[in-house]
C-alpha cells in the first residue's frame, strides 16, 4: 500500500510541474569613454529660446577653426548678433565651456556651460552667466565616440604579380567630417564621418590644409569630398601616405 501511495504522489508531483520559459536579459553595450566634438560647430538650444553656436572644437578641446582662425561663439537676440571668444574641453562625459561676449548687445557678459554627454551623444546641462542667471540647454549637434574600427586581415597578394605603384592616398587619424569644398558645407547626416584607420585615395595633392579625396560612400555625392587635414596646424586629422 505504501509503495502504491508513493508512486501516486510522484505521479501527482510530476504532472504538476509547469515549464517556465527563462528570458535572458540582453547585455548592455558599454558606454563610450572617449567622446569628441568638431570640426563642425556645436549648436546649443537654451530653454530661454536662444541658440548658441560654438565654432572651433577639435576633438576634446576648443582650439581653432579648420582654417586656423580663432575659435568663437555667437548667438542672436532680437535679430541682433552677439559674438565672443570661447574655450572649452571634454573630460570623460563632462563638457565645460567658457564664453566671453565681446561684440553685440551681450558685450561685457560671460557664460559658463557645464554639460553631460548622454549615451546617444547629446550634450545637455546648465549655463550660468556673469549676472548669475541660469538656463538649461540641449545640443542639436551630437558628440561622437572616438572608436577606431577593428583592423581587417590583409589579403595575400598573388605570387609573381608585377608591382603596381601605390596611388597617392591618406590615412584618417581622427574622426573627420566630409565637406563639399574647402571650408564648404558638411555632407551627410550628423552620424556620418570618416573613422580612424581608413585609407582613401587623393583626387589631387592636399593644399591649404585640406585634402580632396575619393570617398565611395553613399553619403558623399559623386564619390568625392573634402576633409580638413590639420597637417599644417599640427592637429593631424589625416596623414599623407
Amino acid at each position: 500500500m505504501f509503495a502504491s501511495l508513493s508512486k501516486l504522489m510522484v505521479a501527482i508531483v510530476a504532472t504538476s510541474v509547469v515549464w517556465m520559459p527563462v528570458t535572458v536579459a540582453p547585455v548592455a553595450s558599454a558606454a563610450c569613454n572617449d567622446w569628441v566634438l568638431g570640426p563642425a560647430n556645436l549648436i546649443l538650444h537654451q530653454d530661454n529660446g536662444i541658440e548658441v553656436d560654438i565654432y572651433g572644437w577639435t576633438g576634446k578641446s576648443i582650439t581653432a577653426l579648420p582654417s586656423g582662425k580663432p575659435a568663437y561663439a555667437q548667438y542672436w537676440s532680437n535679430n541682433v548678433k552677439t559674438t565672443g571668444s570661447v574655450s572649452g574641453h571634454i573630460n570623460g562625459n563632462v563638457v565645460e565651456i567658457n564664453a566671453n561676449w565681446g561684440e553685440g548687445p551681450g558685450a561685457g557678459l560671460s557664460n559658463y556651460y557645464r554639460a553631460t554627454i548622454a549615451d546617444d551623444g547629446t550634450v545637455f546641462g546648465t549655463t550660468t552667466n556673469s549676472q548669475n542667471v541660469s538656463n538649461g540647454f540641449t545640443s542639436e549637434t551630437k558628440a561622437k565616440c572616438n572608436t577606431a574600427p577593428a583592423e581587417q586581415p590583409k589579403p595575400n597578394p598573388g605570387q609573381g604579380a608585377p608591382a603596381t605603384p601605390a596611388k597617392p592616398s591618406v590615412t584618417v587619424l581622427q574622426n573627420s567630417d566630409v565637406y563639399d569644398a574647402k571650408e564648404g558645407a558638411r555632407v551627410g547626416p550628423d552620424t556620418y564621418f570618416l573613422l580612424p584607420g581608413r585609407k582613401l585615395d587623393l583626387v589631387e595633392p592636399c593644399s591649404d590644409d585640406w585634402c580632396h579625396l575619393v570617398i565611395p560612400d553613399q553619403e558623399v555625392p559623386g564619390g568625392q569630398g573634402w576633409v580638413y587635414a590639420g597637417i599644417d596646424s599640427g592637429q593631424n586629422f589625416v596623414k599623407v601616405n
